[in-house]
Order: structure tokens, then sequence, then C-alpha cells
């Protein structure tokens, strides 16, 4: 497949299959790489209706 910008060829960059874990600071806070998974939420206040 070939790209086409502004009417001309452009090369085709490698995309990476996975994303990788990384360790490292952002914007001041610090992250050791790990995949951080999220519970669902059972309650919480939404437009000023609560729901569990």
């Amino acid at each position: 497949m070939t790209n086409y910008y502004r009417g001309s060829k452009a090369p085709v960059k490698a995309q990476k299959a996975d994303a990788e874990n990384r360790s490292g600071t952002y914007r001041g806070v610090k992250h050791d790489g790990q995949s951080n998974e999220r519970r669902k939420m059972n309650h919480g206040l939404y437009r000023g209706v609560k729901w569990q």
C-alpha cells in the first residue's frame, strides 16, 4: 500500500504490534510500567443523581 501526501508518495511507517509497558516519570508522577486494571464503578453521582 502506498501513502500519498499532497500529491507525492510518502514512505509507509511500520506500526508496533503491541504497546510496551515502560517505567518513567510523566509530569512529575513516577510510574513503574505496570498496567493499571480498573474496577467497574458500583456507586456514584452523575449530574445530581445518585446511583448504586
